[in-house]
C-alpha cells in the first residue's frame, strides 16, 4: 500500500496473519516450510561447529564427524547464520514470536550442556 494511503483494520489484520504462524504463531513441525528450514540450518551448523551440540561431548561418535577448517566450512556456517537471519520474514508477527522462542530454546540447551 502506498504511504499516501491509509489502511482500515480489517486490512491491518489480514496482513498480520500472512506468513507462516498466522494468527496464532504455531510453528507445526509437520507443516512449516519455516521449521524444516531452520532444522537444517541447525544441523550444519552443529556439524560444523559441535560445541553448538547439546549432546555432541557425550556422543563418541562426534569424534568421527570432525569438520574441516577449509574455507568451505566457513562459507557453510555464512550461509546457514544468514539462512537463519532471513526466515523470520517468512513468518507472520506470532509466527515470528515462536521462531525467536525456538532458537532460544536451542541456545539455552547449548549452554546447560555445555
Amino acid at each position: 500500500m502506498p504511504a499516501n494511503q491509509t489502511c482500515d483494520s480489517e486490512k491491518l489484520s489480514e496482513v498480520a496473519e500472512l506468513g507462516e504462524g498466522g494468527a496464532s504463531g504455531r510453528l507445526r513441525a509437520s507443516e512449516s516450510i519455516v521449521f524444516a528450514a531452520l532444522e537444517v540450518c541447525l544441523c550444519l551448523l552443529t556439524r560444523q561447529l559441535p560445541n553448538l551440540n547439546p549432546v555432541g561431548g557425550k556422543n563418541p561418535t562426534s569424534l568421527l564427524h570432525l569438520p574441516s577448517q577449509g574455507g568451505e566450512s566457513k562459507q557453510l556456517v555464512a550461509a546457514a547464520l544468514h539462512a537463519l537471519a532471513l526466515l523470520p520474514d517468512l513468518c507472520s508477527p506470532q509466527g515470528r514470536k515462536s521462531y525467536y522462542q525456538i532458537n532460544k530454546q536451542m541456545m539455552d540447551e547449548s549452554k546447560e550442556a555445555s
